[in-house]
């Protein structure tokens, strides 16, 4: 009985791996990249301009400066419920935070204050959809990094309530900029 037992537990184990790994591979869009990432566009004297991008077969809310409605994109959600897409590949004022980056050693730096001059909307980023947004050079120099907040379509419940599940965090290092370990060289923006 114990060894049924055991049998039983195993090939449980082994059908739960499986099963993930086999949504983990399905859910993205392309494999080598991150489900939802940010990536380094260029930079002028004030502003690194970035790219949030959803590489997922679902839907993602992110908070933005207005709620997008009506656009040209509408999605349903697997709640059922019917929405607007944010802009494919626009700029969209995105609401950000930032914090010191613990893999660096810099002794003494300082969070500068955020100032967000719009009020608190929020959109959806459609699978295989990305949003720009610019962010103060001074919250990417070495030491400190940014974080975008967002959560996936089938987190929501059918009221809307998002209140109960886990925050999702998109980071971005300003020490990866002209790092020989992620390859990203800090280039001009063209205008």
């Amino acid at each position: 009985m114990k060894k049924i037992l055991i049998l039983m537990l195993c090939l449980a184990a082994t059908t739960f791996s499986q099963n993930r790994e086999e949504t983990e591979s399905t859910a993205r869009i392309n494999p080598e990249k991150p489900t939802v990432y940010l990536s380094y566009v260029c930079q002028d004297e004030k502003k690194i301009h970035l790219r949030m991008n959803n590489n997922t077969i679902w839907h993602v809310y992110v908070e933005v400066d207005k709620s997008y409605f009506p656009t040209k994109k509408p999605i349903q959600l697997q709640n059922g419920a019917k929405v607007y897409a944010i802009p494919n590949n626009e700029k969209i004022p995105v609401f950000y935070y930032a914090e010191r980056d613990q893999l660096e050693d810099v002794k003494g730096i300082k969070i500068p204050k955020l100032e967000y001059h719009f009020t608190n909307g929020g959109g959806w980023l459609a699978s295989n959809d990305s949003i720009l947004f610019s962010v103060p050079i001074e919250l990417l120099r070495k030491g400190l990094k940014i974080y975008v907040e967002f959560f996936y379509e089938w987190e929501m419940a059918k009221s809307g309530d998002t209140r109960k599940e886990p925050e999702h965090r998109v980071y971005f290092r300003g020490a990866d900029i002209g790092s020989l370990n992620t390859g990203i060289k800090a280039t001009a923006c063209q205008k």
